[in-house]
């Protein structure tokens, strides 16, 4: 497969995206309808990080995340451990099930790490997303729920 330099600063913020601003600043001081739209565009901005991953074979050159299944089953018990600590019991969770369901799909090239924190509203009102340390190769609805997380 061929090299190819992809420039699409509406989802790869590069350093003329730090002089904007983060886009958890902007959502906390607007009305619900430009909130939505962000988060829309956030989410569209997701969504072609992983069309440009398919296109560019990324997916194959990228460490997959989260695949082990000690990886998972550490996930999964993070309710057991606070709730130790805080001497509160959390729920009985089906751990066999949810590694099962977590393994689902095809992985996907992912920025990962999506958060609202680091993404950056554009001068255009686009999101560009920056932070790329953690890329990798995952299910794509793993994407999503770093996006609504914060």
């Amino acid at each position: 497969m061929a090299t190819r330099r992809v420039r699409d600063p509406q989802v790869f913020a590069d350093e003329a995206a730090a002089a904007c601003e983060r886009l958890p600043h902007v959502l906390m001081a607007c009305d619900a309808a430009r909130a939505h739209a962000l988060l829309s565009s956030a989410a569209s901005g997701l969504a072609r990080i992983h069309q440009i991953g398919a296109e560019t074979g990324l997916q194959g050159k990228v460490v997959r995340l989260g695949t082990a299944d000690s990886w998972l089953r550490g996930l999964i018990d993070t309710p057991n451990r606070i709730g130790e600590a805080l001497e509160a019991p959390a729920p009985d969770l089906d751990t066999d099930g949810l590694v099962s369901t977590l393994q689902a799909g095809e992985p996907c090239f992912l920025k990962w790490d999506a958060r609202p924190g680091n993404a950056v509203v554009l001068a255009d009102g686009s999101i560009g997303w920056f932070d790329w340390e953690h890329c990798g190769a995952r299910n794509a609805l793993a994407e999503n729920a770093f996006l609504i997380e914060e």
